[in-house]
């Protein structure tokens, strides 16, 4: 292919050019962005329940809507709060990749689940679920500059005329307005509506029936009349307007004829619908909203539409009405993109400028040069055809590739300068040659560094999508590099280079001279000092484990980090004023911020917008936040000018403070993750100690975090508790008095809290809210409940004070949970010189010490760092093996890979101190850095290597190939590297927005090129020296004496009949019992463990003394299915271990055969036909020797299922002897209820026919009658619904006994004449290790998971198998056992796993993960035995006693009713006092019998828990688990 091009260079030059207009065609259609869709998507449900408190919402919303999100795809955690403004919040978050369409729509479907269970008001306000990020895009601040608009008019204007039109603008998910649209205020004065005798409830009917909309009709609607001649629409209500037309709304007429207004007891204002939230402007009201990003979209592109949006809008606004933009997270995403294309054209500078240095020779830089925006167009072709978007990673990525792509140019050009100086060969001669010796070398740069970046791809989560941008970025661009160099670079070789005669470096003269001769002296100094690490090989390789050692403790003490924090030009001060602090209160302290930043900080800050009653810990009159937008950061260079020096200077001042408590926090480097950078924990109730000790734990948490060293400005990211007055309602004392209950509560709801009654028609045609409360004089107080009052049945207004007592609490103004269970959030930095990965190790280490049950999880970007951190291990892993496994490919070999990454160590090294040194951490940039360093080392030694091997393939020794080697590749070297570090160096001395991230990747990656350039340049001829020595060392063969086979044979059988008894399975060791040494005691217990006799040997026939169920009991041990079923299965296991038994010893076969065929003369050899007979008579012998135990382990396997199945028979046998005396004893008990109702029905038609007599003497009346009639009916279904159960029973019964009941059955006992025995022994636990057969099956499944263990170890060992035979064949049927025809043959055989791909060692974490699941379900399995046999010894002690209560209880009903008749036969008392002793008297006789039942049931049940049922008769011999019951 090469040779083609460079005898065609214009095809080569066609070629690049579709390249390059694919590339600047797909620029146009490619998005811009910061971050590519990092976050996880989100899905918000929201709701509001007025005038409900926190817990109220939580327990009525928040937790109803929680509990119907089960079973949602991908859905990777879930968070919710509840608030006292009556405000639900639920946030869905999904695994990265989730389609955001789909999980909204699972959510909503959900969400149907849960609405009819949700309060009426709730549902009336509506619920949304929307799509967004969790955080802010941009905030708009709307602005009077004249004053002609107060706060609620701006706030009105923005709801009505913008806020709509911008959340319809594509990419825009939720807004949260800043203030509030009008709303039809009805204030209610108690005193004037106690006056009128009218309460809070008949001001919101009124208002219901006569605000409203009807639809009239039409006069002449269709069908009409012939000859109609009109037709108009009739208005017959509309909806009220104006205070006026509220006001006149009729309340009530008075008995003199005058009416009752809602004027008259109300003040009607045109009002904030809310007055929770105040906003202003650098101290100028205003009114403003919040954009959230809708999940997926492009912020840029959102952020642009919403501007331009709002121009087409301002059009039309009031005089004076401007927009403002006090926080906007895209100038910094649009700035830090620019900047790195900044940093990419620096790079290609340099870049050029590096290879002019080393080429000197314009035409022959202009090569490399070329292949710049060739490639780089190229790359942006690929991006758009993966539907990559430019943002910041994918700009870093091809920074990075900038050092990368001129790389493989520059080895082409350099080394066909060579051969040309070298040789006075002509260019295009020279170019043929060049590239046959280095054509292989490109090709396996590119494999390598594709290698170590394709792994990166395969990432998950937020991580994987960062790396996913670095890796396809570079991996194009190293694939379009190489592709270059093999067509377009050899071309222009052969067409633009000028010949050079020979010396042409040295014949150079000034600086290029210079720099000649001072470059060959450098390299005769090199080449000297590679021999002489080569000589001392040994102690290079002892400083090279030093290294190794360094790497690993670097590693160690590198403090970690997700993403670096980034001076985004934004800020935000959260601002808590002391619990029940009042919005005038907050807003002072919000002032003297906002004060301070504009004036004492007026060089950094532009803006500052407060938020009152507002911020992300939560709403209330105790919280604010104020959004800080910085200047340029053309205006800030100096280092205290940036956004972490205004922190710190902020924080010390707002710490003065004493009023309350101020934070100042920088937005984390990915807005969609969080609120704030730092580390995001949430501390959980596990254990549902309640809401006071998940409160203690957090000031626990929080007081050990501020005397922590590593930790600064931990707090709580939500409301402390605050004073809460408890009203309670004397229920009792409230319905005394004749008031309705329902009125109490609506009264006081909407008096106190508000409520929304319907909607109205205002000035700028929008329908708006009618919200009816209590004037603000009226609820300020206490004691302003006495002034509220309700109305009686008998019209009388009674005090709410008459019948409500009141005490003051604490509670949480805001309840948060996450996953469903309470929760409460936690936030916090690093000290300066640590990094958020030693926050998150020192919070983990503070938790570990807070009391059982509070547990903890990490969210948002702490949970993307410690997923990022788990990964990267791995990812490094994958990528070194990934590079040997493409090299050992490529070259045929296993030294010269070996040789490659033993160099990625010196390499990494250098990164490591670069990172270290400047204070940096292991974050994802130095991850993608350091994956980038372990390439270029690779690609370093590569190029050393490849000619190493080339001329030690001409006949060269190892050293003197790769003395040479370094010597021919050491300029090509230094000069792709150090262009590689020019390339990357403006990264790592960047200033401005996104710097940090610039720092992050390229020192790391500058510092592991250095070293990799001038340390291992010296160690890597070692290597191939070192390597090439061991694996080509000539191993002398040792010759196998001839002797006698068989007795060779003998003695290998000897020794591997000897060695088969070796088993690799781990020592056996039943685990403790996980439970107590004896059964609970107490009032509820009664043991009686002194017995001699245990319950397994009782025999249950001596257990249970009915003939009929004896009988019933020996029919299911014949004919039970199941039982029949785990009979046959213990079958199928001994067969099954016979099986595996077998295969311990060796398989002998004795066999014969004969063959006889004709061969042609065409193919004979002899010319003629042959016709050929062989017949064989013999016997074979294999046997594979158990050397390491891999059959006797799964042998033993086999045999532990085997007793396993035994077992679990015995369970069902027992099983089945309970189930069946349960469901005999249930019949009896329905024989006993049915003779009951039978006796309740006759005593109830006795009763009708004495009312009937009565009635129709006039005695009795119709109302006694009808009642005697109803209980005759009631009864009639009784009896006929114990009918059907006791059939139900009768086949039940039938199932278990497995054929039809037999009609000689003995005569079955009573139910109340059923004697179980009482006093079964019940032992102690340990007793049931032996006992039950569960247990025992539990413990053989573990053995057997021990023994799978052995034979998984014994895989990874070699397995031995010997064949033998012997017999005697001849050529004649007649002369098989003729003297001398005697034939036999051994074949050992080895087999060595080597590689499986980590199959067996994916198959021995099985096996161990097995081996725990057992004891897991053998634990289990203790436990529940424990628990069922305690539960039984519970009842066993108390149904005694409650039986008798009852027997007490049903005579009592008895003589009841006997004297209930006996009064309404002589007419004192009416049939209903009859009635109700009946039903009493049937109640309490089915409540015993069910009694009586229980306790025999719990009798039999525990006779089963205690292993009971085995035996026939006590005093049998127990027969084996693996023996039936004989028929």
């Amino acid at each position: 292919m090469v040779k083609f091009f460079i005898d065609r260079p214009i095809f080569a030059w066609v070629l690049a050019i579709i390249l390059m207009l694919a590339g600047a065609l797909s620029i146009r259609t490619l998005p811009v962005e910061q971050y590519p869709s990092v976050a996880p998507p989100a899905v918000q449900i929201s709701a509001s329940y007025p005038g409900a408190s926190a817990q109220t919402v939580e327990n009525t919303v928040t937790q109803v809507i929680e509990q119907q999100m089960n079973g949602i795809d991908h859905l990777l955690y879930m968070s919710s709060t509840s608030e006292n403004s009556g405000g639900a919040n639920i946030t869905l978050t999904f695994a990265p990749g989730t389609n955001p369409d789909v999980a909204q729509v699972q959510v909503q479907n959900k969400l149907q689940l849960a609405l009819p269970l949700l309060p009426q008001t709730v549902q009336q306000q509506g619920i949304k679920v929307t799509k967004s990020s969790g955080s802010f895009l941009m905030v708009l601040a709307f602005v009077s500059t004249d004053g002609s608009m107060n706060k609620f008019d701006l706030a009105n204007y923005v709801a009505a005329n913008v806020q709509d039109p911008i959340s319809r603008v594509d990419g825009v998910g939720t807004t949260t307005l800043f203030g509030t649209q009008y709303a039809m205020r009805v204030w209610l004065h108690p005193d004037k509506l106690a006056s009128y005798r009218l309460t809070p409830v008949d001001v919101t009917n009124a208002l219901a029936e006569q605000n409203v909309q009807v639809p009239g009709g039409q006069l002449g609607g269709l069908p009409a009349v012939d000859k109609q001649q009109l037709n108009a629409v009739i208005t017959e209500a509309t909806l009220l307007r104006t205070t006026e037309q509220f006001g006149n709304v009729l309340l009530k007429v008075m008995p003199d004829g005058s009416q009752v207004r809602l004027r008259d007891v109300a003040r009607v204002e045109l009002g904030g619908e809310s007055y929770n939230v105040d906003t202003r402007y650098n101290g100028q009201p205003t009114a403003g909203f919040a954009l959230k990003l809708a999940t997926g979209a492009n912020a840029l592109q959102t952020a642009r539409l919403v501007r331009e949006r709002i121009e087409e809008l301002s059009k039309y606004f009031p005089p004076g009405l401007v927009v403002k933009y006090p926080y906007d997270t895209t100038p910094f995403v649009r700035i830090s993109i620019e900047e790195v294309i900044k940093t990419l054209f620096e790079g290609i500078v340099l870049v050029f400028l590096v290879m002019y240095l080393f080429l000197q020779n314009w035409r022959a830089t202009l090569i490399p040069t070329i292949a710049v925006p060739i490639v780089l167009l190229g790359t942006f072709g690929v991006m758009a055809a993966f539907g990559f978007s430019i943002n910041t990673l994918s700009m870093f990525g091809l920074v990075l590739a900038i050092g990368l792509l001129v790389d493989d140019a520059i080895v082409v050009v350099e080394n066909v300068e060579r051969v040309m100086a070298e040789e006075g060969l002509s260019p295009r001669e020279a170019t043929r040659k060049a590239m046959g010796q280095i054509t292989g070398a490109l090709v396996g740069v590119a494999l390598v560094l594709s290698a170590v970046f394709v792994p990166m791809a395969f990432s998950s989560g937020s991580v994987g999508a960062i790396y996913r941008q670095f890796s396809l970025t570079i991996v194009s661009a190293m694939v379009l590099s190489v592709l270059v160099a093999l067509i377009l670079t050899p071309a222009l070789c052969a067409s633009l280079l000028k010949p050079i005669p020979k010396g042409h470096h040295e014949e150079k003269k000034g600086f290029f001279g210079w720099f000649n001769q001072t470059f060959e002296r450098g390299r005769d100094k090199y080449q000297s000092g590679v021999r002489s690490v080569i000589a001392r090989s040994g102690r290079w390789l002892g400083i090279y484990a030093v290294i190794i050692v360094v790497v690993g403790l670097l590693f160690m003490r590198m403090p970690t980090a997700f993403l670096p924090d980034e001076d985004q030009g934004i800020l935000f001060v959260l601002v808590q004023t002391p619990p029940g602090s009042t919005q005038q209160r907050t807003q002072a302290v919000l002032s003297e911020v906002s004060q301070y930043l504009l004036q004492a900080e007026s060089q950094l800050v532009e803006s500052a917008f407060e938020v009152n009653g507002f911020s992300f810990a939560g709403s209330g009159q105790n919280s604010g936040m104020v959004f800080v937008r910085l200047k340029d950061w053309k205006h800030r260079t100096k280092a205290d000018q940036s956004v972490q020096a205004l922190m710190q200077r902020s924080f010390m001042r707002f710490s003065q403070i004493k009023d309350a408590m101020v934070f100042p926090i920088n937005p984390p480097p990915i807005i969609e993750l969080g609120t704030a950078s730092g580390f995001d924990m949430q501390l959980q109730d596990r254990a549902g100690l309640g809401h006071d000790a998940l409160m203690q734990a957090r000031n626990q948490l929080l007081g050990m975090a501020a005397q922590s060293p590593i930790l600064m400005q931990v707090r709580p990211n939500g409301l402390n508790d605050t004073p809460e007055f408890h009203v309670d309602i004397n229920r009792e004392k409230a319905s005394a008095l004749g008031i309705p209950l329902s009125l109490i509560d609506r009264s006081f709801s909407i008096a106190w809290g508000g409520a929304y009654v319907n909607s109205f028609l205002d000035r700028d045609n929008r329908i708006k809210k009618v919200l009816v409360q209590g004037d603000a004089p009226f609820r300020m107080t206490p004691e302003d409940i006495q002034r509220w009052y309700i109305r009686n049945a008998q019209g009388e207004m009674v005090p709410f004070s008459s019948f409500v007592s009141s005490h003051w609490g604490y509670g949480s103004p805001k309840l948060e949970r996450y996953n469903g269970v309470a929760s409460v959030a936690i936030q916090g930095l690093a000290t300066p010189g640590k990094s958020t990965g030693n926050a998150i190790q020192e919070m983990q280490n503070l938790a570990a010490k807070l009391p059982h049950g509070i547990g903890y999880e990490w969210t948002g970007m702490s949970l993307q760092e410690i997923l990022s951190g788990s990964q990267a291990p791995l990812l490094y892993a994958i990528s070194i093996l990934v590079v040997f496994l493409s090299l050992a490919a490529l070259y045929e070999s296993w030294s010269i890979p070996f040789s490659v990454i033993l160099v990625v160590p010196l390499g990494i090294i250098g990164a490591l101190l670069a990172a270290t040194g400047r204070g940096l951490s292991n974050d994802v940039y130095f991850q993608v850095g350091l994956l980038t360093t372990v390439g270029l080392s690779a690609k370093n030694a590569i190029l050393i290597i490849e000619f190493a091997k080339e001329l030690e393939a001409q006949g060269r020794t190892a050293m003197e190939a790769a003395i040479e080697a370094a010597r021919l590749r050491l300029r090509p070297i230094l000069m792709t590297s150090l262009a590689f570090v020019l390339g990357v160096l403006p990264l790592a001395i960047s200033r401005g927005a996104g710097s940090a991230g610039q720092h992050a990747i390229g020192t790391g990656v500058i510092g592991g090129m250095l070293s990799a350039t001038f340390i291992a340049i010296f160690i890597i001829p070692m290597f191939f020296v070192v390597v090439r020595g061991k694996f080509c060392q000539a191993k002398s063969k040792q010759k196998v004496q001839a002797g006698d086979p068989l007795v060779n044979a003998s003695t290998a059988l000897s020794i591997a009949a000897v060695s088969a008894a070796c088993t690799l399975a781990p020592h056996y060791e039943r685990p403790a019992a996980p439970v107590a040494a004896t059964y609970p005691t107490g009032d509820a217990y009664t043991l009686m463990t002194e017995s001699a006799s245990a319950p397994v040997d009782l025999g249950w026939r001596q257990f249970f003394a009915d003939p009929r169920l004896q009988k019933l009991i020996e029919l299911a041990l014949r004919n039970n299915r199941d039982l029949r079923v785990a009979a046959l299965n213990v079958q199928q296991a001994r067969a099954q271990y016979r099986v595996q038994r077998a295969g311990l010893v060796p398989d002998l076969r004795a066999q014969g055969m004969g063959n006889r065929s004709r061969t042609p003369a065409e193919l004979s050899m002899l010319n003629r036909a042959v016709v050929a007979s062989q017949y064989e008579v013999g016997a074979t012998a294999a046997w594979e020797i158990d050397l390491f135990g891999k059959l006797r382990s799964l042998k033993d396997q086999v045999l532990a299922q085997y007793l396993a199945t035994a077992q679990a028979r015995k369970a069902v046998e027992i099983s089945l002897v309970a189930q069946l005396a349960n469901q005999y004893l249930t019949t009896r008990a329905y024989d006993e209820q049915l003779k009951v109702t039978q006796a309740t029905l006759s005593a109830a038609q006795e009763s009708y026919r004495l009312a009937n007599v009565q009635f129709d003497a006039g005695v009795g009346s119709e109302l006694d009658l009808q009642e005697a009639e109803s209980t005759v009916e009631q009864a009639q279904a009784n009896h006929q619904n114990q009918l059907r159960l006791r059939a139900q029973s009768e086949n039940a019964l039938a199932l278990l006994v497995g054929e039809s009941l037999p009609a000689d059955l003995p005569q079955p006992l009573p139910l109340d004449h059923q004697s179980l025995l009482a006093d079964i022994p019940e032992g102690l636990p340990s007793d049931l290790l032996v006992r039950r057969p569960d247990i025992a099956a539990a413990e053989e499944k573990l053995r057997a998971a021990n023994a799978n263990i052995g034979a998984a170890r014994a895989a990874f060992f070699p397995s031995i198998s010997l064949t033998g035979q012997f017999g005697t064949a001849s050529l004649d049927l007649g002369g098989l056992f003729k003297p001398g025809t005697a034939a036999w043959g051994f074949v050992p055989k080895v087999s060595l796993p080597i590689f499986s791909g980590g199959a067996n060692l994916a198959n021995l974490d099985a096996a161990q993960a097995g081996k725990r699941i057992a004891v897991a379900q053998y634990e289990k399995a203790i436990q529940t035995a424990f628990r069922e046999v305690a539960d039984g010894l519970a009842a066993r002690s108390t149904y005694d006693e409650q039986i008798g209560s009852l027997k007490r209880y049903t005579a009592a009903q008895q003589r009841r009713l006997d004297l209930s008749t006996l009064r309404y036969r002589n007419g004192i008392d009416s049939y209903l006092r009859v009635l109700s002793a009946q039903t009493s008297l049937y109640a309490a006789e089915q409540a015993l019998i069910s009694s009586r039942l229980a306790r025999l049931v719990n009798l039999v049940n525990l006779y089963q828990y205690l292993g009971g049922g085995w035996l026939e008769r006590t005093g049998d011999t127990p027969r084996p688990a693996d023996v039936a019951v004989a028929s």
